[in-house]
């Protein structure tokens, strides 16, 4: 009899291509958007480090200057190598009672590793780096004489399952038996961070829920145990809203507003957004003003032929549209908008910054509720009980896929509007929600 298990939760596609008692094999497909950002900047960087090395590296120069130079291009192909490699390199995961291998292919090249397992072997998810003060995690597998580390860019709830599918192989007595060391995790079930470990109790540092060791009613209950994608909500229910119940004040602007589809946007008015867009245009004056000096000079220099003027100019004229680069981000920052679309198969939010652009869909179908709550648990907020607040809370929608931001934190008033629209779009086309306050249609 072959190993039930459920499916993976959606996100990056993680896909389960084997399963039985004995054997587990997963696909982890390449790309995210983590190699979308990366592949976006090394363009850029290089893009810029090109036409400064043809100007200062032509003709005869020190060699502090090739070495000075030398900086900039390694790190712009570290950069797009790292790009390719997050972009192309497929993985596949295989487990069994005693062996781990991980095969890697990148552009035609396979990687094969192997790890001996144990008695003592487990999977766990640990630190891999900090983002934005916050952890995030990569699947380990402790092996007899080495740890196989993979999934870093793989959601925090396509982690979660990950660990508890090859944990059902790799320790299956752990996973039955209900041991001391399965009621008293490393991982806070609430956010997924590494607790701090005291004489006789364990503190989240990050949403401070505390687990003391000898106390039963602080122990994770069955609910702990689910992703966190699937366990019970902490949310402030909305009041669904017509979208022509809109007040005028409101950024909303609806595009479509039909039986079976809804479409609308908000622009972004976060001071942050501004402060960049702002910072952009600075960057842009004066980089146009010391290419427009030095085409100056360049023209006033009566010892040059006109081809070198010519050539001069040609390479000012690039140095100017590398500058109109920043200038059209700035344009986007101050015209960032989110966008969502909802119909009876998906529902899709975007955000949209001029030419940055990325989103994430989810199907309808897998939609749990629709209110607001916690989108993160700041590290700055200090952990002083279990019940520490995690920050003011904003739109959300929770499916059993991943739980989507809608809004960002610092307007309750436009956070209402949007999940109370999406709300009234659910329930016009017979999705089945928990009951709420009174309707506003």
């Amino acid at each position: 009899m072959s190993k039930n298990i459920s499916s993976p939760p959606g996100g990056t596609g993680i896909r389960v291509v084997q399963s039985t008692d004995d054997l587990l094999v997963v696909e982890i497909p390449p790309g995210g958007r983590g190699a979308r950002s990366i592949g976006f900047f090394a363009f850029f960087w290089n893009l810029i480090t090109l036409p400064l090395s043809a100007v200062f590296l032509s003709g005869e120069v020190p060699v502090f200057v090739f070495l000075f130079f030398g900086v900039f291009w390694s790190v712009g192909l570290g950069m797009a190598f790292a790009w390719l490699k997050m972009r192309f390199t497929q993985t596949l995961v295989g487990v069994k009672p005693h062996e781990l291998t991980v095969q890697r292919k990148f552009l035609g090249r396979k990687k094969l590793s192997r790890t001996e397992l144990g008695e003592h072997s487990q999977v766990d998810l640990e630190v891999a780096y900090q983002s934005n003060d916050q952890n995030v995690y990569r699947v380990c597998v402790s092996g007899v004489d080495r740890q196989e580390k993979f999934g870093t860019r793989l959601s925090q709830a396509e982690k979660e399952w990950l660990v508890a599918v090859l944990n059902r192989i790799v320790c299956p007595d752990h996973d039955q038996s209900g041991s001391q060391s399965s009621r008293q995790p490393d991982y806070c079930t609430d956010c997924g961070t590494q607790l701090l470990t005291g004489e006789d109790k364990r503190v989240c540092p990050d949403c401070g829920r505390i687990y003391l060791d000898d106390d039963a009613a602080s122990q994770p209950d069955e609910a702990d145990d689910l992703p966190a994608h699937s366990r019970p909500l902490d949310m402030d229910p909305v009041a669904a809203l017509a979208p022509h119940k809109l007040s005028p004040e409101s950024p909303i602007v609806v595009e479509i507003d039909e039986l079976k589809h809804l479409q609308f946007w908000y622009p972004i008015k976060q001071m942050a957004f501004k402060a960049v867009g702002c910072f952009l245009i600075v960057v842009t004056l004066i980089w146009l003003s010391v290419v427009a000096g030095m085409l100056f000079v360049a023209m006033q220099d009566q010892n040059q032929k006109p081809a070198d003027q010519a050539i001069s100019a040609g390479i000012a004229a690039v140095f100017g549209l590398v500058g109109l680069i920043p200038l059209g981000l700035s344009r986007g920052a101050f015209r960032a908008r989110c966008v969502f679309d909802l119909d009876d198969e998906n529902f899709t939010g975007k955000f949209r910054a001029g030419v940055v652009r990325f989103g994430k869909s989810i199907s309808t179908a897998s939609i749990r509720d629709v209110g607001l709550g916690h989108m993160t648990s700041p590290r700055s907020l200090a952990p002083r009980t279990a019940t520490t607040e995690r920050g003011e809370k904003t739109g959300m929608v929770f499916s059993s896929e991943f739980n989507m931001p809608v809004t960002l934190p610092g307007n309750r008033q436009l956070s209402e509007d949007v999940t109370g629209l999406i709300r009234y779009q659910l329930d016009r086309m017979g999705h089945d929600l928990p009951a709420a306050a009174e309707d506003r249609n």
